[in-house]
């Protein structure tokens, strides 16, 4: 996903001194929010290409007009004053762990929290993942598919089945071949958000920049 993807090539898209993307779309008002979501998916695709350990930090707002602000200069201006650091947001958000080897678990949970991120809930089976689920749904799920009694596999079915679910995220973990065919078809992206064991903290950290 690009700008002009998001956005169309006949918008204006300028940067400012200061390094700030202003983006001026003619856009629906019920469609500012999901040109925010879209917009932020395409930074945020652009920074996963970066190289290794480069995670710049950035904000992002959106402004109607005129609904907003009755000029441009004020609408620019509330803008600014409403921006919201990305990585702030991000780490705030809830990840659920779901793994059988309690060791794995709390490898995971260190990485985590060395991150940045603070809520977070371990479970140690689908059963009891699907459980916690159906209290509150997480911002992410990071899922082992290979659990005794109920699979990854059976647990990314249900929640996909689920209306309330169908949108979460899904991060795979496994130390075995993924059979791809059973679940690249609840997957719109191209790639399914997979990482192998041992963990790779690099792309670990990437893919939770990218889900969140």
């Amino acid at each position: 996903m690009s700008f002009q993807n998001v956005v169309g090539p006949k918008e204006l898209v300028t940067m400012t001194e200061t390094g700030q993307l202003i983006v001026f779309t003619q856009v629906l008002r019920n469609r500012v929010a999901e040109l925010r979501r879209d917009l932020l998916t395409a930074l945020k695709e652009s920074i996963c290409d970066l190289e290794d350990g480069i995670t710049p930090e950035f904000s992002i707002a959106a402004k109607a007009y005129p609904d907003d602000a009755p000029t441009i200069r004020e609408l620019l201006a509330g803008a600014q004053a409403s921006m919201e650091s990305e990585q702030a947001s991000r780490l705030k958000k809830r990840i659920m762990v779901v793994d059988d080897d309690p060791n794995a678990v709390d490898v995971l949970r260190q990485f985590l929290l060395k991150f940045g991120y603070s809520d977070i809930v371990s479970t140690f089976s689908g059963r009891e993942a699907l459980a916690s689920i159906a209290e509150r749904v997480p911002d992410l799920l990071i899922l082992d598919m290979q659990m005794p009694e109920m699979s990854g596999y059976e647990v990314i079915g249900r929640l996909k089945g689920d209306p309330k679910t169908k949108d979460m995220p899904v991060l795979i973990i496994s130390g075995y071949e993924v059979m791809l065919d059973q679940i690249k078809h609840f997957f719109q992206k191209k790639a399914v958000p997979m990482i192998g064991k041992p963990f790779d903290k690099s792309l670990l950290e990437k893919w939770l920049l990218y889900l969140l």
